[in-house]
């Protein structure tokens, strides 16, 4: 339904419009972290256990190789997050995912497409 002249708070029923609006917006960014955090984490913790056995009939690899390269890249995100929060804290997270966008796709783009 598409009304003009109104805004997107009047379209809303009373009691969800008075909901929203006497809520505190932190919580409302809490809620999306958790969702976007709930996502990552399947993704990457959850979603390696699917590649597990493809990886290891692909390349050859034992199981402890296989397990072991996971293990050391959780490893690097624990022995980097002090250095990198203490980046944040400096320069502002704002500036950093900048920067971290900008060298994602710079290196993105350097690769050749894949075959």
């Amino acid at each position: 339904m598409f009304v003009t002249g109104l805004g997107a708070w009047q379209v809303l029923p009373l009691g969800i419009r008075g909901l929203l609006k006497s809520s505190f917006y932190g919580w409302w960014v809490l809620l999306a972290c958790i969702i976007i955090h709930a996502i990552g984490s399947g993704e990457f913790y959850y979603g390696f256990s699917v590649f597990y056995t493809p990886i290891l009939m692909e390349f050859g690899w034992s199981s402890a190789v296989t397990a072991g390269a996971f293990s050391l890249s959780r490893l690097e995100g624990g022995l980097e997050g002090p250095f990198v929060g203490w980046l944040v804290d400096r320069y502002g997270a704002r500036k950093l995912l900048f920067l971290g966008g900008h060298h994602d796709g710079a290196r993105l783009h350097r690769y050749d497409p894949c075959e």
